[in-house]
């Protein structure tokens, strides 16, 4: 028999090999342990109801428990579920079912109910935040949004399939297509299975709110959400202002801002680039920010140790980052604006493990970040991508630009594949004006929802508006994991009074000094497999060794 024999060429790429199915593997792990992006990929360990009743022709609520995670404790409720119509332009449209869960104030109180919306989309209406004493004084209530749960739930594995195995680069005109058409056939699917996807869209989600408070018996009621819910609010005080007491939006997104710009994200980026200035961390790395990243986006290998680097999905876990100022307290791997900075500054110094990391992790990433026919289907509910007088493909190529637009590149590719304007209508297009007491909170370095457009567009709309104006926070989880006291001050006083006391709020100071951050990973990662390797080889060769002596023996 021939003596064992590895060339150092196969070494090294079964070494690879190794490493692509840990970096998956370990991805999996990361994503259930709370790897959070800002724009809500959830929690598997996030809100949840015990012991609902399903009721089919009307409201009855039964007593259950609504955990919220954060907080670590139990709150006393009534669940069940609401019939309400699968699509409310179509006459004898069938009945579906969506939750209710109503969290019960802590004591007795004539304070008008507070009614959750939930960002996304592509996630149900849970909340898994810090309550700020609101249940104290409040009915806390949650009304499930239709095609994210209940009992017509709108899946698109098809295209979650094809972005997981999406081939280099991840935004080619290529891989777009095969989005859109992943899109339609799931569309063309669920419609063949006897889904009314039309009927999935943000004026019937609000009118399931509206059902819902008038079935509870409540004259008016406080609003209160961020991110995408703050496109519902804004809604539902449009269309039943007389119902609304106070509104309350963090990360308010106004009527065509699902399109993201890309000179916002580049100004974002020279505002980075100014702090780092300020930082004597961040300094001593580069001394202009926004240069280092042009040199670098000029230069991004095709691989690293054998793994490939698409800079499409650097540029768009790059945005994902961006939307954030800080990391979640309880994040194992959060993505931040200090993280994927971090990871320009590594290439920049010649280090591009952490690009090739992101590279391998980013397609689960953004295949599971969310319930991706509920969220298409509010995107095409709304005129965001459905202006015919634009010529999106040609707005979204990145024009002296670091990263381009790519989020907007791949929400347009998606709004193709699904054909349906489903209700487009109330403030769909432009903020309508309103006299309801409402305050808008944003980030100063909001890469989601940027604070202008609240200001600019928003506010001029709302006789009785405030905005308050954060600085040095990002979107929304930012806003819910720093500053306790300044954030319960600022939401009770309003919603008990209309009084507006931001005064407890400090800065937030952005710590650009990650102690473990994508590169560290890919390289702990990296070491730990090699070790692995040579483990396995060395196994290997003894037991061929040993089978090598009982063949001579025989």
């Amino acid at each position: 028999m021939k003596a064992l024999t590895l060339s150092d060429t196969r070494i090294l790429r079964y070494t690879v090999d190794a490493i692509k199915i840990a970096f998956q593997f370990f991805f999996k792990l990361v994503l259930a342990s709370n790897l959070s992006t800002g724009a809500n990929l959830g929690s598997l360990f996030g809100s949840y109801i015990e012991n609902t009743t399903n009721n089919t022709n009307e409201l009855n609520l039964a007593p259950c428990s609504y955990f919220i995670a954060v907080e670590n404790k139990y709150y006393n409720a009534e669940c069940g579920f609401l019939s309400v119509p699968e699509n409310r332009n179509k006459i004898g449209s069938p009945l579906i079912e969506i939750p209710i869960t109503k969290i019960l104030s802590e004591s007795p109180s004539d304070l008008e109910p507070v009614f959750w919306f939930q960002g996304g989309p592509g996630s149900k209406n849970n909340f898994n935040y810090p309550v700020d004493g609101l249940i104290s004084n409040h009915d806390f209530v949650l009304v499930g949004y239709r095609g994210a749960e209940g009992s017509s739930l709108l899946e698109c594995p098809e295209l979650r399939d094809t972005l997981s195995k999406s081939k280099k680069p991840f935004l080619s005109e290529v891989s777009l297509n095969s989005y859109s058409l992943s899109t339609e056939a799931c569309a063309k699917r669920l419609t063949s299975e006897g889904f009314d996807i039309e009927g999935v869209s943000l004026n019937q989600t609000v009118e399931d709110f509206e059902y819902a408070r008038n079935a509870l018996g409540y004259k008016k009621i406080n609003l209160y959400g961020n991110s995408f819910g703050t496109r519902l609010q804004m809604i539902y005080q449009w269309r039943f202002p007389q119902k609304v007491n106070r509104s309350i939006m963090v990360g308010v997104n106004p009527p065509g801002r699902f399109v993201w710009s890309q000179q916002d994200t580049q100004d974002l980026i020279l505002q980075y680039s100014s702090l780092c200035n300020e930082s004597p961390f961040c300094r001593a790395r580069t001394s202009n920010l926004v240069s280092t990243m042009w040199a670098v986006s000029k230069n991004i290998p095709d691989s690293w140790m054998g793994i490939s680097i698409d800079s499409d999905l650097i540029n768009l876990v790059t945005f994902m980052g961006l939307m954030e100022s800080a990391s979640t307290p309880n994040g194992s791997l959060s993505l931040s604006a200090p993280s994927v900075l971090d990871m320009w500054l590594d290439a920049s110094e010649g280090d591009f493990s952490a690009m090739a990391f992101v590279s391998l992790i980013a397609p689960f990433i953004i295949a599971d970040m969310h319930q991706w026919g509920h969220s298409i289907a509010m995107g095409a509910s709304s005129l965001d991508y459905n202006q015919t007088e634009r010529d999106y493909k040609d707005e979204f190529l990145p024009k002296n630009t670091i990263i381009g637009a790519p989020f907007s590149q791949l929400f347009h590719s998606l709004s193709l594949g699904w054909s349906t304007n489903s209700g487009a209508a109330a403030g769909s297009n432009a903020a309508i004006k309103s006299d309801v007491e409402t305050l808008l909170i944003s980030g100063q370095l909001d890469g989601a929802t940027p604070m202008r457009y609240a200001r600019d567009e928003l506010l001029p709309m709302l006789s009785n508006g405030h905005h308050v104006i954060l600085q040095g926070q990002g979107h929304t989880e930012t806003f819910w994991n720093s500053q306790t006291n300044a954030r319960s001050t600022l939401l009770n006083s309003f919603f008990s009074s209309g009084l507006v006391d931001d005064t407890l709020y400090q800065d937030q100071i952005i710590e650009f000094d990650i102690s473990f951050g994508f590169g560290e990973v890919a390289v702990f990662l990296l070491i730990a497999l090699f070790v692995l390797c040579g483990v396995m080889i060395l196994v290997i060769t003894k037991l061929y060794l040993k089978c090598q002596k009982r063949s001579f023996r025989n």
